[in-house]
């Protein structure tokens, strides 16, 4: 091998193209915490505090101070993670981000995921985190007990179908549509 001893260029920053207003992804800062390499990590211990809560108030015997059975406390956290995810994700429009101009005003957070499209690694790790909480629940339900079968079904179906693409933008009954565009 033969060695060069030619000093190197180094490249300068007005070497280097810009990228054109059509080349530059949208980034919606509201969103893109999903997207990194902590993301499902952070979801994933929400969800196992969640959990943990559970298993100390049945170490501390506070089940019985509220009533609720082993089984019970299981569709306890069911339904509340279903009522804040509900909330949270598909309830809630816009983002609380400064300066985004008023352009998701109109979209959910389940909406503005991943540039709302379908299909995303993000948006299956977020539908099956309540498939898998009901499976949990459900393994741990007698047969006897109908009602709390048919709560965590319910909580379920709360979960997983506004996440379903064919609900995408849609609004049941015109709940949370909000002003139309324009008003």
């Amino acid at each position: 091998p033969t060695l060069c001893l030619a000093p190197r260029r180094r490249a300068l920053a007005l070497d280097v193209a810009m990228p054109s207003a059509e080349e530059v992804p949208d980034v919606n800062p509201n969103t893109e915490w999903l997207s990194f390499k902590g993301g499902f990590v952070f979801y994933t211990v929400y969800v196992a505090l969640l959990v943990f809560v559970r298993y100390l108030f049945l170490l501390l015997e506070l089940n019985h101070v509220f009533g609720l059975s082993p089984a019970r406390s299981w569709t306890v956290l069911h339904g509340l993670h279903t009522v804040v995810t509900f909330f949270a994700f598909h309830w809630v429009r816009g983002s609380p981000v400064y300066g985004l101009q008023g352009k998701y005003d109109r979209l959910t957070w389940w909406e503005q995921v991943d540039a709302q499209k379908q299909g995303t690694v993000n948006r299956k790790f977020l539908t099956l985190i309540p498939i898998v909480l009901y499976v949990l629940v459900h393994s741990s339900l007698g047969k006897d007990d109908k009602t709390l079968i048919y709560s965590n079904i319910v909580f379920a179906l709360a979960g997983i179908l506004p996440k379903l693409p064919m609900f995408h933008r849609v609004r049941l009954f015109g709940l949370n549509a909000g002003p139309k565009k324009g008003e």
